[in-house]
């Protein structure tokens, strides 16, 4: 059965499929097996588990430092997760995170600044019905300042995300 240049013969009951966008570091790409005639998904067969990984270094190796939790507490508030906060793994979503990390933060720092700078670590997840406490801690400098972030669950004390923003000088402030 000839499937033309380039195209590899297809098994009968299963077949790979492939996709994604560009190459390189960054390339997305999702590969599955297909139960070629149900045209469902498959499990991959117990050799494909059993395989040994290669013996190298990752491609994309560790080369950041871990973001410093907040050593004082300059500002403070605490959250409750509700059923609108949370994804589709029902873990409260990243960008309501985000927005719990700069909600301590005074309004009168938001309108005199913009961020500039931000580093996020996800370090573990809050689900419905936590209670979060969102923590700030303000270091200035005439020209800019860094905040040190961090989101703690309040009934174990565990860390969920650890922050840091540097602020500079707002361009239209009051």
């Amino acid at each position: 059965m000839a499937l033309g240049p380039g195209r590899p013969p297809r098994h009968p009951r299963v077949r790979a499929v492939r996709r994604g966008h560009g190459g390189g570091a960054g390339h997305e790409c999702l590969a599955r097996l297909r139960h070629g005639e149900r045209r469902r998904p498959a499990r991959l067969p117990k050799a494909v588990h059993d395989l040994d990984p290669p013996d190298r270094p990752p491609v994309l190796p560790h080369e950041w430092d871990d973001v410093p939790l907040p050593q004082r507490t300059d500002h403070t508030q605490t959250f409750e997760a509700r059923y609108s906060d949370l994804d589709l793994n029902r873990h409260v979503n990243s960008a309501r995170l985000l927005e719990w990390v700069l909600a301590p933060l005074p309004a009168e720092h938001l309108d005199t600044r913009v961020c500039a700078e931000l580093h996020l670590q996800f370090r573990a997840e809050a689900t419905l019905g936590d209670t979060v406490r969102a923590a700030a801690q303000v270091d200035s400098s005439d020209e800019e300042r860094r905040v040190r972030h961090a989101l703690h669950r309040a009934d174990d004390e565990q860390a969920l995300i650890a922050a840091e923003t540097q602020w500079v000088p707002h361009t239209d402030a009051p």
